[in-house]
């Protein structure tokens, strides 16, 4: 969270004509093609997804960051999530090696910078190994600035007393990436299909108390199906890579 604070006075993109800072709270330089940089990755887990390629730096893993215009919509769409009463999240959807993920780190970064409570959970993969100490990590970061809080987090030994937990919280972002992983496979085993069966379950639970910002990619059936209902689920497409002006 230190290294976050720092963020809020960064310097614009080298190639403007003037030389100022803009908050870090705004969308201007992360929707800024020409804008790069290193940011402190939002999750203190012991496990960090590999395609982030982080590295470590003042004992926080930083990644590289480079603007994408797409950051501006997903922050409108967001917006209008948090601010309808018929709306309870938003689905990132598209082909895998788009950036989704990153636009959701950032994301993460963005509303932490603001000060709001983020439970990012980066890798749907990595939380069915040990769901309650994967949600602990998460949740340690939300209330960083609250040790009381912090113990009490601690003491939660099962997914049922992280969500009463979670019930009494107000305010609380969901930010939940490669919802896919939960999808069932014929290969799999009874226990992994029992795993991702009550890991989605649980998700599922947690996020109708809470506003929620999700990932999948385009072949989750899931995902597709739920696309045909009338839902409180938004959808927004990521797709075709980076722009012309990007590259």
């Amino acid at each position: 969270m230190q290294e976050i604070a720092k963020l809020d006075q960064l310097p614009v993109a080298a190639d403007k004509a003037f030389v100022a800072s803009i908050p870090f709270s705004t969308v201007t330089q992360l929707s800024d093609p020409a804008f790069h940089t290193e940011l402190p990755f939002p999750f203190v887990g012991s496990i960090l997804p590999s395609r982030f390629k982080t590295g470590p730096r003042d004992g926080g893993d930083m990644w590289y960051y480079m603007g994408r215009e797409k950051f501006r919509t997903l922050q409108m769409r967001f917006d209008e999530i948090l601010q309808s009463a018929n709306a309870s999240s938003l689905w990132l959807y598209g082909t895998k090696g788009y950036g989704k993920s990153h636009l959701l780190a950032a994301f993460a970064t963005h509303l932490l910078a603001q000060k709001k409570r983020v439970v990012y959970i980066p890798d749907c993969r990595e939380c069915l190994q040990d769901p309650v100490s994967y949600f602990q990590a998460a949740m340690l970061l939300a209330w960083a600035d609250d040790e009381a809080i912090q113990a009490k987090i601690m003491t939660l030994n099962t997914m049922e007393e992280i969500h009463q937990f979670l019930r009494g919280m107000r305010g609380v972002i969901f930010i939940i990436d490669q919802m896919n992983a939960l999808e069932a496979w014929a290969g799999d085993h009874d226990i992994d299909k029992e795993g991702k069966s009550n890991l989605f379950g649980w998700l599922q639970r947690f996020k109708a108390n809470c506003k929620a910002l999700l990932s999948t990619s385009s072949n989750y059936q899931s995902f597709l199906i739920m696309q045909q209902k009338q839902t409180s689920e938004n959808k927004m497409h990521v797709y075709g890579g980076l722009t012309t002006v990007s590259l």
